[in-house]
């Protein structure tokens, strides 16, 4: 049982969270609609507003003014570099396709200038990634001399050495070869100079749409202002007593955050009668989703290949941002293959196993898997412990219900 000055300070919180409710419920500042559909976390749809924002065709129909905040804002790019004959040639281009099916995420492209933009949430960089968007920009342009590849992440991130060098490690991109990027700083910049424009604020709706982004954007990148989280600082602050119950309760939340996993992991294993790749449920494994380490997850036998490869269904928690993912992986000699180049295996033999459609295989870019689904608006999240995870863990019938969903989908996935 609870200390009473844990209790008492547990009701505090409560009184003051009450009191942020009712002023939310006034401001109608979380009625966001890039949270609620999960937009400024998948990468694929977060691009395409983007796009939609730096695009002079875009729906916003204020021309190139936009684009020329981006380029100055989030590029670096000096606008008075641009020749008029340039500035006319330019195209703005999404899921531009290059090399073996790989598509940039966003691309600006002159006459002179090939841009490639690689955008990065909480995504893995894929193999020789970064090397071979530069690769592409650098035979478009032979002659300019300062091609560089924009790697946009949350906080602007170096990507990673698989990325930036080719397969066989001969070669790899130097750092002048690269321009790291933010949504918290450069991102942010741009869109509150996109907000200050005249031509925007005459646009109610178009005021709104960026301003939900702006706040989306700050919340994700942890630079919104929050009155709850300052009063609930000053309250813990406030004695002795109140910051020791306050180091007791997280302390505790550490350890229920762990059993929660486990919980989850073992009820759906006790209820489902499948062939699992390991007896019992490793819970360094778990402990690994808040540490570095290979994220915890389950696996069911699906198909066997030869005698060494075979394809298992797997449900995993994102380690990148603690969301539940669906789909298969290889296995080779019961280890799971994390890299496509190394599978001993071809597409062909795989879709003539699975009798997949070829777009299956394709459509997916994380080398980790054969093909996957996210689900981020309907299960809870074991990184930010939204909504959703308070009350499937707060209430027995909920959870209940719950494990029956993800035991659901694992069938199905099995049915294929």
């Amino acid at each position: 049982m609870l200390l009473e000055n844990e209790n008492k300070l547990l009701e505090d919180v409560l009184n003051i969270q009450e009191g942020n409710r009712l002023r939310k419920k006034h401001t109608g500042i979380d009625f966001n609609i890039f949270e609620i559909t999960n937009i400024i976390t998948q990468e694929v749809q977060l691009c395409k507003f983007i796009y939609e924002i730096i695009s002079p065709l875009g729906r916003h129909y204020q021309k190139d003014i936009y684009l020329k905040l981006f380029l100055e804002d989030v590029l670096n790019i000096d606008l008075n570099t641009f020749t008029e004959g340039e500035w006319k040639s330019l195209e703005v281009f999404r899921e531009y396709v290059c090399v073996s099916s790989r598509r940039i995420d966003l691309l600006i492209r002159t006459n002179k200038r090939f841009i490639p933009i690689e955008v990065k949430v909480y995504a893995k960089d894929q193999l020789q990634q970064c090397y071979d968007y530069w690769q592409v920009a650098n035979k478009a342009r032979p002659n300019n001399k300062d091609i560089k590849i924009y790697y946009l992440s949350i906080d602007g991130r170096y990507p990673s050495e698989e990325s930036i060098t080719n397969v066989s490690k001969t070669e790899k991109l130097e750092i002048e070869n690269i321009r790291c990027i933010s949504f918290e700083k450069h991102i942010l910049k741009w869109l509150k100079h996109c907000l200050d424009l005249e031509e925007t604020k005459k646009v109610q709706s178009l005021y709104e749409i960026l301003s939900q982004f702006y706040y989306a954007v700050e919340n994700v990148t942890n630079k919104r202002s929050d009155n709850e989280s300052m009063d609930i600082q000053g309250l813990i602050q406030q004695s002795p007593n109140n910051l020791s119950s306050a180091c007791r309760i997280a302390k505790e939340f550490e350890q229920i955050k762990l059993k929660n996993i486990y919980k989850l992991f073992d009820q759906i294993e006790r209820k489902i009668d499948c062939k699992r790749l390991t007896k019992d449920i490793d819970n360094a494994l778990i402990e690994n989703l808040y540490k570095n380490g290979n994220p915890p997850g389950l696996n069911y036998f699906y198909k066997k290949i030869d005698d060494i490869n075979e394809i298992w269904a797997r449900m995993e928690l994102n380690k990148e941002n603690g969301s539940f993912c669906f789909g298969y992986i290889m296995i080779e000699n019961k280890q799971r293959i994390c890299r496509r180049n190394l599978f001993k295996v071809t597409n062909e033999k795989i879709l003539e196993c699975t009798k997949w459609n070829k777009e299956v295989l394709t459509k997916y870019d994380d080398d980790s898997w054969l093909c996957r689904e996210s689900f981020d608006d309907m299960y809870p999240n074991f990184k930010t412990f939204d909504k959703n995870y308070m009350e499937i863990f707060g209430d027995e019938n909920n959870f209940n219900q719950f494990v029956f969903s993800c035991i659901e989908h694992i069938l199905k996935l099995l049915s294929k």
